[in-house]
């Protein structure tokens, strides 16, 4: 088990919306969380795209809506 499963088991497969930043207006399903070297974060995938929102951009997500 990583040190990351309890987020895992929170977020992924969860689909969002976001309300703010580039991708605002946008929904997207979770695929997971990710440790970058440019910080940690949760993988997304837009449907045309896969995008990583940070740890410190979290506030982007308005809501979990499925």
């Amino acid at each position: 088990m990583n040190m990351f499963s309890d987020i895992d088991s929170v977020w992924k497969g969860k689909e969002v919306e976001f309300i703010s930043g580039k991708h605002k207006g946008r929904s997207g399903i979770c695929m997971g969380f990710r440790n970058y070297p440019d910080g940690a974060g949760l993988l997304f995938d837009l449907g045309d795209k896969s995008v990583i929102v940070y740890s410190r951009d979290l506030e982007s997500i308005r809501k979990i809506t499925k």
